[in-house]
């Protein structure tokens, strides 16, 4: 099955994320590419899916993925795990696809403010 990306769902996420949805007939399994240039989500700020399981493979680029264990930096041929129920954030220049189980719905990907020294 063939999803060409002018078949997408495009969102942007915020001025420095954009998203581009495919979608496809599966009840476990989420894809979509991602292009962040500079910080995501804004600063002061993380996300966290609380359904998904993410893996993030980046293709392009470089980066630093934050979360609750710290800062680790990402470049292209890195693969992120994110597992449901936790907390990130990513600043950098990245081109990559992310892979959710079960599929992302906007719903379950909360928008939380950082607490001093996270």
């Amino acid at each position: 099955m063939l999803i060409p990306k002018k078949d997408t769902n495009e969102v942007q996420n915020s001025p420095d994320c954009i998203v581009w949805e495919y979608d496809f007939p599966s009840k476990r399994l989420g894809v979509a590419a991602t292009m962040i240039a500079g910080r995501y989500p804004d600063e002061g700020w993380a996300v966290v899916n609380e359904v998904c399981d993410e893996a993030f493979f980046v293709v392009a680029g470089t980066g630093v993925f934050h979360d609750g264990s710290g800062a680790h930096h990402v470049d292209a041929g890195d693969l992120f795990f994110f597992p449901a129920g936790k907390w990130y954030w990513l600043e950098g220049h990245v081109y990559g696809v992310a892979s959710t189980s079960p599929p992302f719905t906007p719903e379950q990907h909360k928008k939380i403010r950082l607490k001093q020294g996270d």
